[in-house]
């Protein structure tokens, strides 16, 4: 559309969908200020670093989680092969048994599908709190766990800040600035949280009383 004659702002915005709207808002911004190659150049390093953060972050949490998984089918293997027998030489004995022995008993028969049930609950609750639209103080809980909430946490909130910053830096408008970053992001909760941002900026509050609103809507 350039070489036909149309300016690079249509060209953009005939794009539509097939380009994402914070990559548009950086193009737009980089034409403005004269530094479109190393605008982009610093996008590019940006999603660099993301990906690697991201792989980091998933190589931190799948050797725990492997372990978790190798427990718990030893404790499986250990419950259905090994515990029945030895509860059955006991039954022929009839040796009165102590309350530790008669509740990992428990635990190996029927408590086991009951620590299973609770297990797989714990894991589809932690993944709805990380990926789904859970409530704030569910995401919040996610963040205290060690290793991996702390790289998720900050993750996005990097994401967030060197964004931000490659708007700020071609001198575009906050309130557009604002706007165009919360489209390059994928957590629900810092979007809500731009959107509020935007809101007072754009009608002349600060950056603290932000803050307060922000404290407010999410408590």
């Amino acid at each position: 559309q350039i070489e036909a004659g149309h300016s690079p702002a249509d060209a953009l915005r005939s794009a539509g969908d097939s380009l994402p709207k914070h990559l548009q808002g950086l193009i737009e911004a980089g034409m403005a200020s004269g530094q479109l190659g190393g605008v982009l150049e610093e996008y590019v390093d940006l999603q660099r670093e993301q990906n690697e953060l991201r792989r980091r972050m998933w190589f931190a949490v799948t050797y725990p989680l492997v372990l978790v998984g190798l427990v718990f089918a030893l404790l499986i293997g250990f419950g259905l092969c090994i515990c029945p027998q030895f509860r059955d030489i006991f039954d022929d004995f009839g040796t009165s048994l102590p309350p530790m022995t008669i509740a990992v008993f428990w635990v190996f028969d029927s408590g086991l599908w009951w620590v299973l049930a609770a297990f797989t609950a714990s894991v589809v609750l932690f993944l709805f709190a990380l990926l789904g639209p859970a409530p704030l103080w569910m995401r919040l809980c996610v963040y205290e766990v060690p290793i991996f909430g702390p790289f998720w946490r900050y993750g996005r909130l990097t994401s967030f800040a060197r964004l931000m910053t490659l708007f700020v830096e071609q001198n575009t408008p906050l309130p557009d600035a604002l706007r165009w970053t919360a489209a390059g992001l994928s957590d629900r909760h810092l979007i809500a949280g731009q959107r509020i941002q935007r809101r007072v900026v754009g009608e002349g509050g600060s950056f603290k009383v932000c803050d307060h609103e922000l404290r407010f809507s999410y408590h």
